[in-house]
């Protein structure tokens, strides 16, 4: 009988209430993980519980909704192979690399902790009041997180630095890492409340699609909320001093306004304007010069920064120890003699074997960001089967979203719009950083795609 009643429950509404309200909590508790982390720095039981909390509640969930989640996948034989077909390719990857099983299982990990909300998100019902809520949630914290980096920047790092200090008993165990990462972002590039500038760039990245998405495709408000959120946006992306976020949130969001604004071509006029006279300011860029490994993160003109792109220098400096490199270099030898289920997940173990298969590739290798070219890592990680299942995946993602728009109308198209762009976004994205093992950026993602999915394979949602 009460087996029977905790089944009940479990395929009840209101359970499922529940488990959207854990999704929305994880929102908001990956924001500020860092500082309610350094909170609880009293022991290593505390430590441990708060640092891994996301993780467990979503295994615990997916546990929990395993039928569930087998009923979703049974819907789609493509989706089910595809799925299996990556976790089985990322586990044979882990348990046939020469490094240990627990070091590639917690490298293995880095990826996956989230995907599993992609799975969870499938068995719910997301009708507009949740998306509303969902969608809400995600503007409100990414201005919050604008407003911090402000907060920092008037403060001189003293909001960081205060709320991050650990002088408990674990800051000899934990407080290396803060320490050095407020030392290094401090000095000009905020963090919000993520203390990693990359992060913060990350999570505004996909705010910007968010935006776009749910202010356009809306008939009220769309000429007034839309500038001033963006511009909002982009001030928070200027204090990251991230470019690639940049370029990448104003592109996604101009794609959403041709789709979905009328008269758009003065719109595109006005932003094309703009485009060319922040080009032209940077466009006699010549030299510009590298002092430090920092220099970006140092307080210079955002203008500046540009024109290291469009300088040589920048592109010499990135073929010979940078991203570029790791594509040219690690991604060919990989390719030429690399074994066809990788290496396994464990980066020292795959640095070890690739420097064993080439000694020349010892100095490429050295460079701290050697995941920030992230295919090229996930090559190397788990191989042709594991690397061709996450691009398959998207395939299937974007092909069932494009064919699910051309059917509805305009105002429904909202999420599903937003998804398509979020994997294109990323796809370029995770080839200037580890975008899956950023852990908001990770959960966001998965999150829209499964809410997306969702509503396509439901065809109406349900007004709640």
């Amino acid at each position: 009988m009460f087996l029977e009643k905790i089944s009940n429950y479990k395929c009840s509404q209101r359970f499922e209430y529940h488990v959207f309200l854990v999704l929305i909590f994880l929102l908001f508790y990956l924001c500020f993980e860092k500082y309610v982390v350094n909170l609880l720095n009293f022991n290593v039981a505390s430590f441990v519980i708060a640092k891994y909390l996301s993780e467990f509640l979503v295994c615990t969930l997916v546990i929990i909704r395993f039928h569930e989640i087998a009923e979703a996948l049974g819907e789609s034989k493509v989706l089910f192979l595809l799925v299996v077909s990556l976790l089985s390719s990322i586990s044979l990857s882990v348990f046939l690399s020469e490094s240990s099983l627990l070091d590639n299982a917690l490298s293995a990990r880095l990826f996956l902790r989230y995907f599993f909300v992609f799975l969870l998100s499938l068995t719910l019902v997301w009708g507009r009041n949740r998306q509303l809520v969902l969608f809400v949630s995600i503007l409100f914290l990414s201005f919050f997180q604008v407003a911090v980096a402000q907060l920092q920047k008037l403060s001189a790092g003293f909001v960081t630095n205060s709320l991050l200090e650990l002088n408990r008993p674990l800051s000899r165990w934990v407080g290396g890492a803060f320490a050095q990462n407020m030392r290094v972002f401090k000095q000009g590039a905020y963090t919000g409340s993520f203390n990693d500038p990359t992060t913060l760039s990350a999570f505004l990245l996909l705010s910007m699609i968010v935006l776009s998405a749910f202010v356009l495709y809306s008939k009220r408000h769309h000429m007034v909320c839309w500038p001033l959120g963006m511009i909002l946006l982009s001030y928070g992306l200027f204090l990251s001093h991230k470019r690639m976020p940049l370029l990448l949130g104003v592109s996604m969001s101009c794609i959403i306004l041709f789709l979905l604004v009328k008269k758009t071509r003065k719109w595109l006029v006005f932003l094309l304007g703009v485009g060319i006279l922040f080009v032209g300011m940077n466009f006699n860029a010549g030299e510009v010069g590298f002092k430090s490994k920092l220099s970006r993160e140092t307080n210079i003109p955002y203008t500046l920064m540009m024109q290291q792109i469009l300088s040589r220098q920048y592109w010499e400096k990135s073929a010979s120890v940078s991203r570029l490199s790791t594509l040219q270099n690690v991604g060919r030898e990989y390719i030429l003699f690399g074994p066809f289920l990788g290496y396994g997940p464990d980066q020292e173990q795959v640095k070890k074997s690739l420097a064993k298969q080439n000694p020349e590739l010892v100095y490429v290798l050295g460079y701290d960001g050697f995941k920030d070219f992230y295919w090229v890592a996930l090559l190397c990680f788990y191989g042709y089967p594991g690397l061709l299942s996450i691009l398959s995946l998207f395939m299937f993602l974007s092909f069932r979203y494009v064919k699910y728009l051309k059917t509805i109308k305009k105002n429904e198209l909202s999420v599903v719009l937003m998804a398509l762009l979020c994997i294109l976004a990323t796809v370029v994205y995770a080839c200037v950083v580890r975008a899956f093992e950023l852990r908001i950026y990770s959960y966001l993602f998965w999150l829209i795609n499964g809410v997306a999915l969702s509503v396509c394979m439901r065809r109406k949602p349900i007004d709640e």
